[in-house]
């Protein structure tokens, strides 16, 4: 069942469709009485900008209700919706697996590609044959990150959330826990969200999350090529100010890497966000959750770096992949 993107309660229907597919009319939420998903209207362009700028509805509508069937109108007459069998459900489940795979797969070579831009294993100095081992190997570092990343998360989630249900009521989910589809909502609940949350969600929810990310680290990449090097040391006009001087050099551009800022402090801090509007819970297990998947992406980037001897830099080995 699709949610309200605005008070994430449960629709019936999302929209109701005319003839044709261009010819439709947005429902209203019974709840909020908003229209229940706008984001049904919108193209891939605005979904893709709502992303980057983390919008918790688009969230919303990508994970739940992009799927969901709408009241279709023929010759004048209603007809319902696909009625939700386990065959549907499975459906839906395989397809969010192949948007999670095509949407990794993508965001793992593009993060090769950032990581050997910074690293300079682009210039055109280099042998062909180098640059090309050097970006598998690159390569192999993201895909071996990203999966222990997203492996603790999900395993974190599996046994974190059955035990925030016992501390927050109304919190349990079906797909984790037991089959409550046909019990009533509780009243303590505070949305829909967690009654249809699945583990499925969790990595499609991170990937979508990392656009932010990975949309200004390409900018920093392409700024970071074409940047001249350093021929003075940095100066600041608040010297006769030892505080104010000293909080003015650590943003200045030779003292602060813009990259470890936007992997570390932004792509946490956008990971944080997008799980917590899909697991609907306290920021402090959300960090929890974060904070497992850093540590094993830590561990894998160590034991790595010493069997290959690869010279990755700090920032990097320490940082959200």
């Amino acid at each position: 069942m699709p949610i309200c993107v605005n008070c994430t309660s449960s629709v019936a229907v999302l929209y109701t469709q005319y003839e044709s597919a261009y010819n439709l009319r947005l429902e209203q939420c019974t709840a909020c009485h908003a229209f229940a998903d706008p984001y049904v209207e919108h193209d891939t362009l605005t979904l893709v900008i709502d992303l980057i700028l983390l919008k918790k509805a688009v969230f919303i509508h990508l994970i739940y209700n992009q799927r969901s069937e709408p009241r279709r109108v023929v010759s004048g007459k209603k007809t319902s919706t696909v009625a939700t069998t386990s065959q549907s459900k499975d459906g839906e489940e395989w397809e969010r697996y192949q948007t999670t795979a095509k949407l990794g797969i993508g965001l793992v070579l593009l993060d090769a590609v950032i990581r050997c831009s910074h690293l300079g294993l682009l210039s055109p100095d280099l042998t062909s044959g180098f640059r090309i081992r050097q970006f598998a190997l690159v390569l192999f570092h993201c895909i071996g990150e990203t999966i222990a990343f997203h492996t603790m998360i999900i395993c974190t989630c599996y046994f974190l959330i059955p035990f925030i249900g016992m501390i927050l009521p109304g919190f349990q989910p079906n797909s984790i826990s037991a089959d409550h589809g046909n019990s009533p909502k509780p009243e303590s609940s505070r949305s829909d969200i967690r009654n249809h949350l699945k583990l499925s969600h969790v990595p499609l929810t991170i990937f979508y999350s990392s656009l932010t990310k990975f949309f200004l680290l390409s900018l920093l990449s392409i700024w970071h090529t074409s940047q001249p090097p350093e021929t003075a040391p940095p100066t600041s006009p608040f010297e006769a100010y030892p505080i104010i001087h000293a909080v003015w050099m650590m943003f200045d551009e030779a003292v602060l890497d813009r990259e470890w800022v936007v992997r570390n402090i932004l792509g946490g801090l956008a990971a944080g966000f997008g799980l917590r509007v899909v697991l609907d819970c306290h920021p402090i297990f959300v960090t929890f959750i974060i904070g497992s998947g850093w540590i094993a992406k830590v561990i894998f980037a160590d034991f790595v770096s010493e069997v290959t001897a690869f010279g990755e830099t700090a920032w990097m080995k320490y940082s959200i992949p």
